[in-house]
């Protein structure tokens, strides 16, 4: 058999099977399970048979500890935080580390919620498969919970919003493929202006938006998180996939800024043969920046994009926030107010063909590259 000798970081590298109706069902992937207070092992290298390696090259290749010989079907919600019934890789240098759940063929029922530390990567030796009734989620929700590996450390933070003794900028919002929207100035307080772009370079989360000024602020909104399907041979796609951005807060007290919105995340494929259905969905849209404080008044909090064709909705308040980005738009900026600024929308994510070519029909935001 061919071999090469790669280094691979993996952590709770135990495999356990969870029962139907659990969290994650895991059917024929188990094995001894790691305590919970295993230690993690940060590079464990090993001769690593390559035909045991899928998807790209660099930080988007996964190499499997060993084959998987039954069907894998996801369900519930994932926490790649626990990663319990798969393992955790490490791709390569400046690369996030990946939760991968395997299977000889995958599948998901209904609606699927992605969170954790952790992107998420989906592998099937042969067919990955997205039904038309299915949802993977790995968006982020203002005030709940995070998509999977949202917020990547990595990101451009851009310029914060000022604080002044009258009031507050809004923050900017966060920036992924696209810019986000500068944060709108307050009394006597600049906004935030965002960050620069990013290129991704492996499976990572979006940006978070930045925290508006003032004595009471709205905090800026999670970006999406990130997932990654691969396929021995064909991914089929009929379903949703949404890694949107959280809109950011508005700000709880007068005379401060709203929180900027979140970036979109990423969703990145590869398979042998990549099939997408005309109903299929893809989005990875910016959250809408969240309204600023007036004198006595808080701003309401930024939304969250519901499909690939909206951004999130800006909030209100004494200076509204900016709509969250779409395609390849930047944020919408935040409106100054008299007293707190309004939150900068939140850009958008990636939509990434690993493996090459366009993808089509579907429609996706912002457009696959």
């Amino acid at each position: 058999m061919r071999r090469s000798l790669i280094a691979l970081g993996l952590a709770g590298c135990g495999f356990t099977v969870h029962p139907s109706g659990s969290a994650i069902d895991a059917a024929g992937d188990g094995g001894a399970s790691d305590a919970p207070d295993a230690p993690l092992i940060d590079a464990l290298s090993f001769d690593v048979d390559v035909d045991l390696c899928f998807g790209g090259s660099g930080g988007y290749r996964v190499c499997l500890p060993t084959m998987p010989t039954q069907p894998r079907v996801l369900t519930g919600t994932i926490d790649t935080t626990a990663c319990a019934g798969g393992f955790v890789l490490a791709p390569g240098v400046s690369a996030p580390d990946l939760c991968v759940l395997s299977g000889t063929d995958v599948s998901a029922n209904g609606v699927v919620r992605v969170i954790g530390a952790r992107p998420l990567a989906i592998v099937g030796i042969g067919n990955v498969t997205i039904g038309s009734t299915v949802t993977l989620d790995a968006s982020s929700v203002a005030g709940g919970s995070r998509g999977a590996g949202a917020n990547n450390p990595t990101c451009n933070s851009g310029g914060v919003a000022v604080t002044s003794e009258s009031g507050g900028g809004g923050g900017a919002g966060g920036s992924f493929q696209s810019r986000g929207g500068a944060g709108g100035d307050g009394m006597g307080a600049n906004g935030g202006t965002a960050g620069l772009t990013v290129i991704a370079g492996s499976v990572r989360g979006g940006c978070r938006g930045g925290a508006g000024g003032g004595a009471a602020p709205g905090a800026g909104g999670d970006s999406g998180g990130a997932i990654y399907l691969v396929a021995g041979n064909r991914l089929q796609i009929d379903g949703r996939i949404n890694v949107s951005g959280a809109g950011g807060q508005g700000a709880p007290g007068g005379k401060s800024g709203g929180g900027g919105g979140g970036s979109g995340g990423m969703i990145a494929l590869h398979g042998a043969q990549i099939a997408i259905a005309s109903g299929a969905q893809l989005w990875a849209n910016g959250g809408g920046g969240g309204g600023g404080g007036g004198p006595s008044s808080p701003g309401s909090d930024g939304g969250q994009a519901s499909d690939p064709g909206s951004g999130g909705a800006p909030g209100s308040g004494d200076g509204a926030g900016g709509v969250g980005a779409i395609q390849l738009d930047g944020g919408g900026p935040g409106t100054p107010g008299g007293k707190g600024g309004g939150g900068g929308g939140g850009g958008v994510g990636v939509i990434e063909n690993v493996a090459g070519g366009s993808l089509a029909p579907g429609t996706f935001s912002p457009p696959a590259s």
